[in-house]
């Protein structure tokens, strides 16, 4: 009926150039358009006869044949009133009774809801407030361009913890939050860009409290309800099941790394909760809630197993190589922090060697030792997945989230990266100015021996005593200080050596430091490209392997 309204208003002759102003001549185009729709709309006596009886079964005027002779009617009844007012339609005053088609589609309509109440209640009365509902959907639908009107459900996936009634939480580490997951937290939220580590634990634990989260939503009381009830959907469950090989097969190929015994209860879980009937797990209502909580808390343990699988390796990794690029390693604490303690257990530092290590033969040697402890705990016949080597070590000794930043970082680590922060800072309210006013502040003197060289020597220098060896730190922090201080007393003492010192004087405390800067420098550099050769070789003839 709309194609067959909308055909007739675009294809009729109204005449909108009449020698009329303003609201006349929209007046003049409303009247036409009035008539033209009550012609084409009204239902005489004899047009109810062409029209479907309404008294009839639904079967019987809905069904495809009687729509058909309804479309053919309505096309000829169109075809009449255009072929009518082809020269123009004739104002008239409408009719103050009207009846047409669009009451008749209405009396259609409400016997269709009559007939569909038993069957749906809700569509009934969502029907029946149409006209209020629509006074509420129709200006936002029609102002932001909405074309899908599918329910969106908001779900927050994050660290807290998911508490049942019990208040017991789901999971590995059930009853600890953000604080003593995440290593980011610290420094505002950018501890993490400060520790390679850090930030592997947080993807670690997004891994993990999206699973859970996840689970939890997908497996919701109602969700399983809707599962029981709907026989339909457990046979097609049960069928594609057979077709690839069994419960228990498709739960080993998701959780390979799980406990057999934790397997085959999963698989029973299911098997249960497919069984045919309204009550497939008992019918004691707190029974039910103790079995699917029990195997819901299962069900999420083995998918956050599996990550442990994947993401802690990555993590110790991570700690390794970082620590060996600092050149300085974490110790053993000596003693047992106290639980959800971050700053109590003070024992845990870090320790650089008395010469430097290669950072390949750490990874090396790191990497051997992630690929023995990975088929240690993968060997095991644990009866869950908290009671497998690598579940016990993650619940009992795992703790890179409570290093903090006081702990997680050597100390010459964070002044360098204080350094660094400056050195950014600097760049940063340089490219800020004006050309012209950042060439004159480059070219200070006073910016250039104030600011510049102490922030670039102090992070060259602690970049040294970081990753090269001792002596190479000590040598080169010596030769910097007695240039600085021998500059130091050639600028405060200028007046006194310029009247009384002769000209070996300034080249002792000016020229002199200059020079031994520089054999500094090239000594540094001589050193530092060498190290690595020098070092290797000593250890190979430590070894007693042949050069």
């Amino acid at each position: 009926m709309q194609y067959w309204i909308e055909n007739a208003v675009d294809r009729a002759v109204v005449d909108w150039k009449k020698d009329l102003e303003g609201m006349d001549c929209w007046d003049s185009v409303w009247w036409q358009m009035e008539i033209l729709l009550e012609d084409v709309l009204g239902i005489s006596d004899d047009d109810r006869k062409s029209l479907p009886r309404l008294d009839q079964d639904i079967d019987q005027y809905l069904c495809t044949a009687t729509l058909d002779q309804f479309h053919q009617w309505m096309q000829g009844r169109i075809g009449m009133c255009l072929e009518r007012y082809k020269n123009g339609i004739p104002v008239r005053e409408p009719a103050k009774q009207f009846y047409g088609l669009l009451q008749w589609t209405d009396e259609a309509e409400h016997k269709f809801v009559q007939s569909c109440r038993e069957a749906s209640q809700k569509f009934c009365n969502e029907y029946w407030q149409f006209v209020n509902l629509d006074a509420v959907i129709f200006p936002p639908d029609f102002l932001s361009n909405l074309k899908d009107f599918n329910e969106v459900r908001l779900m927050r996936i994050g660290p807290s913890p998911s508490l049942e009634e019990n208040g017991n939480g789901i999971g590995f580490w059930a009853n600890k939050g953000a604080a003593e997951k995440l290593a980011g937290r610290g420094l505002a939220h950018f501890s993490g860009f400060l520790k390679r580590s850090w930030r592997s634990n947080d993807i670690l634990w997004g891994r993990m409290d999206g699973l859970r989260h996840i689970v939890i939503s997908l497996l919701a009381p109602d969700e399983i309800d809707k599962l029981r009830k709907d026989e339909q959907l457990k046979l097609k469950i049960s069928a594609n099941l057979k077709a690839m090989g069994g419960m228990c097969k498709l739960i080993r190929e998701v959780f390979p790394d799980s406990p057999l015994q934790s397997q085959q209860q999963l698989a029973d879980f299911f098997e249960q909760l497919l069984s045919p009937g309204d009550e497939p797990l008992g019918g004691d209502k707190e029974a039910q809630k103790a079995i699917l909580r029990k195997n819901l808390n299962l069900l999420v343990e083995m998918g956050q197993l599996e990550v442990l699988y994947d993401e802690l390796p990555e993590v110790l990794r991570d700690a390794a190589a970082q620590q060996s690029e600092w050149n300085s390693f974490q110790r053993r604490a000596t003693r047992a922090a106290p639980p959800n303690s971050r700053t109590a257990d003070r024992d845990p530092g870090f320790l650089s060697p008395v010469g430097y290590v290669d950072p390949s033969l750490v990874a090396f040697y790191a990497e051997s030792e992630l690929t023995a402890l990975t088929a240690e705990w993968k060997r095991n016949a644990a009866s869950g997945p908290k009671s497998t080597p690598i579940g016990k070590y993650f619940e009992q000794n795992y703790q890179i989230a409570n290093e903090g930043v006081e702990r997680g970082l050597p100390p010459l680590v964070a002044a360098q990266y204080v350094t660094h922060s400056a050195l950014v800072a600097n760049n940063c309210v340089l490219g800020a100015l004006k050309r012209p006013l950042r060439d004159r502040v480059t070219s200070n003197p006073i910016y250039k021996l104030g600011v510049r060289l102490p922030l670039r020597l102090s992070h060259g220098l602690l970049g040294i005593w970081i990753r090269g060896p001792k002596t190479l730190a000590i040598t080169f922090t010596f030769l910097v200080t007695a240039a600085l201080v021998a500059w130091t007393i050639a600028f405060f003492w200028r007046t006194e050596l310029f009247k009384d010192a002769k000209l070996w004087t300034w080249a002792l405390l000016v020229f002199l430091p200059l020079v031994l800067l520089l054999l500094g420098c090239f000594f540094v550099w001589f050193l530092w490209t060498k190290t690595d050769y020098w070092l290797q070789n000593r250890r190979m003839r430590r070894a007693g392997v042949p050069q």
